[in-house]
């Protein structure tokens, strides 16, 4: 059903009286559309999924949303400019935006989520303190969600950490309480991307990272990372070794690409590119270890974590 949908769509999206062209789909289409396109994909997911909301339930929605104070609105931004770089002291600075917007309007549920953010990735992107920093980030989503469950934002991150908790069947909840709302912006989107290709959904994954890079024209490269290993994940291969090896180009010393590069060729059978991935890997980070990726991976499929690890294995990466 969800191809007939594209297929729908791609004879619509014809335009032979246009010059522009969509890198990667055919014939000349334009950008707008593809949104249109997305949004489309989003709705066939959704309905997929049997996620409805009544209309008493958007009427409810609707009525808790308020305009946030205005300077609490400008620090948020602030911090999500910060978070967004991924990178440990701009974190710390972002936290601390997010701590003020809260000050300010303690009835602003975005910072708490965005606060919450900040905590998954003290574990999720430099292995601080788990229990104590999912704990935390928990505790702060679910703040928000009290606050505003029509944002979408919290739902992501609950999701994240439950994921992390291994408990799978909450984090697909939240999951697809966050798809039903229909999320907009790139780094809602981004997390979601990242959270759906360990769930064993790189369908969905690959849809809503594609989405995310598109909405943000100055987008990390952690969001290729993500969009590399999804597309690995839904045995897109190809795919997978051209995004990585566009973002190689942008960020030569992230370790996430050259192993995103080691699972594809392995998975191909190109074990010589695949061995020199591996090295690569080793040079970036040379602790490297496929038991301390293996214990990190929060893979909902166990077949999943088991063709990874074996591709791993065949670049020649230490146990």
């Amino acid at each position: 059903m969800k191809w007939r949908i594209i297929a729908n769509w791609k004879s619509r999206l014809w335009r032979p009286d246009s010059n522009k062209r969509v890198s990667g789909i055919p014939g000349a289409i334009h950008l707008a559309d593809i949104f249109d396109l997305q949004d489309a994909i989003t709705r066939e997911i959704i309905a997929a999924i049997k996620v409805k909301l009544t209309a008493a339930e958007r009427l409810r929605r609707q009525a808790t949303r308020r305009a946030p104070d205005t300077e609490a609105y400008d620090l948020v931004l602030h911090g999500v400019n910060l978070l967004r770089r991924f990178k440990l002291a701009d974190a710390h600075k972002a936290k601390a935006l997010f701590e003020q917007a809260i000050q300010r309007d303690p009835a602003y549920a975005r910072p708490y989520a965005l606060l919450g953010l900040y905590y998954v990735d003290l574990w999720r992107l430099w292995g601080k303190g788990r229990d104590k920093n999912l704990r935390q980030a928990l505790e702060l989503t679910e703040k928000a969600i009290r606050l505003d469950d029509s944002d979408p934002t919290p739902h992501v991150i609950a999701a994240q950490v439950y994921q992390f908790l291994r408990e799978f069947s909450t984090s697909m909840a939240e999951a697809d309480k966050a798809l039903a709302l229909r999320p907009n912006d790139a780094v809602t989107l981004a997390n979601l991307g990242d959270l759906l290709a360990w769930a064993h959904r790189p369908t969905e994954a690959v849809t809503v990272l594609e989405r995310a890079i598109r909405l943000d024209p100055f987008y990390p490269p952690t969001y290729l990372d993500w969009l590399s290993f999804a597309y690995a994940m839904g045995g897109r291969y190809a795919d997978c070794i051209r995004v990585a090896e566009r973002g190689i180009a942008l960020a030569p010393d992230f370790v996430a690409f050259p192993v995103d590069l080691a699972i594809c060729y392995a998975s191909l059978g190109r074990l010589e590119e695949a061995r020199r991935a591996g090295r690569e890997v080793l040079r970036t980070n040379p602790r490297f270890r496929i038991s301390a990726f293996a214990k990190y991976a929060p893979f909902s499929d166990q077949a999943d974590l088991d063709r990874t690890v074996a591709a791993l294995r065949q670049a020649g990466l230490p146990e």
